[in-house]
């Protein structure tokens, strides 16, 4: 098996990535509730914290354009296609509309393993959310599969 998972790759796992300051705006909850077939009732979903800080998204440098999740800043891995295979969530308590939060992203752990189609490696990146008092609002674990 061809060798992705190199020594100074390893060394990013517990790596910390520039933090996110994102606002929660009524509009933009009104119109993620609207995309996801959600009635609004005044209060922000958990799931509308997935896409916070979209605007803010960094170019993944792919060869299609497409940016990809905001949170998860691009990794120098050998492979150009990232394909996000789970999310686990924790939640504290729920994030309010005009609320600013801290995102902050975290490489968890990065292994290889043999796919389909020879090497791929498996990131989990920890993305933690916090009010700016630096109160835990959530926190999500992404898994990804590189290849």
């Amino acid at each position: 098996m061809a060798q992705l998972l190199t020594y100074e790759l390893a060394t990013l796992v517990g790596r910390t990535f520039p933090a996110v300051r994102a606002t929660i705006t009524e509009d933009g909850v009104r119109r993620y509730c609207r995309a996801i077939g959600r009635r609004w009732d005044g209060t922000v979903p958990w799931s509308f914290l997935a896409h916070l800080g979209a605007d803010q998204a960094v170019d993944t440098g792919c060869s299609d354009g497409l940016a990809g999740r905001p949170q998860l800043p691009p990794l120098p891995l050998p492979a150009e296609r990232r394909i996000l295979t789970g999310v686990a969530w924790e939640f504290g308590r729920r994030p309010q509309l005009g609320e600013t939060l801290v995102l902050q992203a975290r490489l968890a752990s990065l292994e290889q393993r043999e796919g389909r189609r020879g090497p791929v490696l498996l990131s989990i990146v920890e993305v933690t959310y916090t009010d700016l008092q630096g109160e835990w609002v959530a926190t999500q674990r992404s898994t990804c599969v590189h290849r």
